[in-house]
């Protein structure tokens, strides 16, 4: 009995042996090479690392933008002590050749890794959707070992066919939409663009995205003045998403004037998407003490609001009533040091209405009821610098007047994406209620309509408190309610 044992685990482990040896060469078989690209539902590569092993490679790609193409080169072996060079070769149908495959000729995937890259990057735009073909094909690898695409598969992804497709309009954007100038002679701005996807210098050519107008807002600003400058797009290297313009002062001036900048359209396959309009403000140069601003926000509380009232024309009644509304309320940074830092960081003089979610505005003015029919990610809810405080005589811990800090505000319309621009200033006054414990504003908002109904100067009368405390309507004004309107 105890010789048949011995003999059935001597026949167990030859089977053990035998499998092993047999998994062995198993794996052996399985040394080849491949292009391993995915393609998410939406058309869209996904990129490795985050590579999905429930998705299936795929052999044809639809390409539809201007970045660049990123292919990953699999090696499906035991892990090589040394270099693999896969080579490759590209044909192409239709006219368009303007892009660059690199590394040029082969990849190399390194000792101990089992995948690398090729790029492919496009120069230029291609003019006829679905006309051209790139096709990428291995052909070689410096080991003679390894086989070329997936063993005994009618898939065997060593060919790769992009497809140039009908090519996605490129959006292009200010990320600001207010610079201050301290107005001194040879002062100098970068002012940025930003695109949606990558540009090159044979996709822009000579094209000016900016057209300077030096534009007032006659209810705030009165006649201004203009001064010299100069604006100039930097050079920069092609497959970018932002470019620089420079904006240079040739003269101090003395005037608080609002210089414009639009942006052109008319460039081929470019669309305006956003902030389309910036100002360049000198700010006023008064003497101020004290942190007023810190007031009106709780920069450890992200869910901070201001609370308001908003006079404005009731279409039920037909009569003039107040609105509530609720603002997210933030600080502005500003560099340590600086001449308006309050020792954090923050401007001691200035607010915001930003949300938490970027592109996500909140409701500055109550804006989203005066201008429905707008994307909630148009920058005009979105208003870095919106408050302007300054203290009665300079040194007022408890009063002072307030201005809105004019600029234009962009509004992209949800039916038809196109954008309307607001230019917005206006004045009031704030003070301490010591009886509710808040702080209160009373402002004066001029909107310049004319793009939206004609009007050019369109008040908007409001109230805004610190907390909610005690939140009762303000009495009724004299003063015209203004209507809501659809953009």
């Amino acid at each position: 009995m105890k010789d048949i044992k011995i003999i059935i685990a001597i026949l167990f482990l030859l089977l053990f042996i035998g499998a092993c040896t047999e998994n062995s060469n198993e794996q052996e078989e399985y040394n080849f090479v491949r292009f391993g690209l995915l393609v998410n539902p939406n058309g869209q590569i996904i990129e490795y690392p985050n590579a999905k092993q429930n998705i299936p490679e795929t052999d044809t790609y639809n390409h539809v933008t201007i970045r660049t193409i990123k292919i990953p080169v699999v090696l499906t072996s035991k892990l090589k002590n040394t270099p693999t060079d896969v080579f490759y070769e590209i044909n192409t149908e239709g006219s368009f050749n303007e892009f660059v495959a690199s590394p040029q000729n082969k990849i190399t995937i390194p000792a101990g890794k089992l995948v690398d890259t090729l790029r492919i990057t496009f120069k230029n735009n291609w003019k006829e959707a679905n006309a051209n073909k790139i096709k990428v094909k291995i052909i070689g690898t410096s080991d003679p070992s390894i086989t070329i695409g997936w063993p005994n598969s009618v898939k065997k992804m060593n060919v790769l066919t992009i497809n140039l497709g009908d090519l996605e309009k490129t959006r292009y954007f200010f990320n600001q939409n207010i610079y201050s100038l301290a107005g001194v002679e040879n002062e100098e701005l970068l002012i940025p663009i930003l695109f949606s996807q990558p540009v090159t210098n044979a996709i822009i050519g000579n094209f000016n995205f900016i057209k300077p107008n030096f534009e007032v807002l006659s209810a705030c600003d009165g006649l201004g003045s203009s001064f010299k400058y100069s604006l100039e797009r930097m050079p920069f290297t092609d497959g970018v998403s932002q470019i620089f313009y420079k904006f240079k002062l040739l003269e101090t001036t003395p005037f608080a004037s609002n210089l414009k900048l639009n942006l052109n359209i008319g460039l081929n396959n470019f669309i305006l998407f956003g902030a389309n309009q910036t100002s360049l403000l000198k700010p006023l140069n008064v003497n101020r003490q004290g942190d007023v601003a810190v007031n009106f926000y709780n920069s450890t509380d992200l869910f901070y609001r201001t609370f308001g009232k908003a006079w404005y024309f009731n279409t039920s009644t037909n009569l003039c009533d107040w609105s509530d509304f609720n603002t997210f309320t933030k600080p502005v940074p500003v560099p340590l040091g600086s001449e308006f830092d309050n020792g954090k960081g923050f401007h001691k003089y200035r607010i915001g209405f930003v949300a938490n979610n970027a592109p996500i505005g909140t409701n500055p003015f109550d804006l989203r009821r005066f201008y429905a029919g707008a994307n909630v990610s148009s920058p005009g809810y979105t208003v870095i610098q919106a408050l302007d405080f300054f203290p009665d005589n300079g040194t007022s811990t408890s009063k002072g007047i307030v201005k809105i800090v004019p600029q234009v505000l962009s509004f992209i319309k949800t039916s038809n994406g196109a954008t309307i621009n607001i230019p917005i200033c206006g004045s009031g006054n704030y003070f301490y209620e010591s009886v509710k414990n808040r702080w209160v504003i009373y402002l004066e908002l001029h909107c310049d309509e004319t793009l939206l109904n004609g009007n050019s100067d369109v008040i908007k009368p409001m109230y805004i408190y610190s907390n909610n405390n005690g939140y009762a309507d303000p009495d009724a004004l004299s003063l015209p309610c203004p209507k809501r309107s659809n953009l």
